[in-house]
């Protein structure tokens, strides 16, 4: 019998390891998956999550993650992430 869309869902959406600076303020990752979400991307909660991670400023405004990374078995969504980072960068931070 195979799981057709009513099979209950397994896993955890939250990571084994997950290392990221300090930050006061994400809400740019929820306006990031807001966004995509309008473009008709939705994402699912541990992307929500990432995005936050990944948009999130310290207290003076910067980035506070320089640089960012994600490892994710097979294929679940890592460039389907990658695609609402950048539609957030170029519509509204125009980076």
């Amino acid at each position: 019998m195979s799981a057709g869309p009513a099979a209950a869902l397994s896993g955890t959406q939250s990571p084994r390891i997950r290392l990221e600076p300090d930050a006061v303020d994400d809400q740019d990752g929820d306006d990031a998956a807001k966004l995509a979400g309008d473009y008709g991307l939705e994402p699912d909660p541990w992307q929500r999550d990432v995005l936050r991670g990944w948009l999130a400023r310290r207290a003076d405004g910067k980035w506070a993650a320089s640089r960012c990374g994600l490892a994710v078995p097979r294929q679940n969504g890592k460039n389907a992430l990658l695609e609402m980072r950048e539609l957030f960068g170029m519509m509204v931070r125009c980076e």
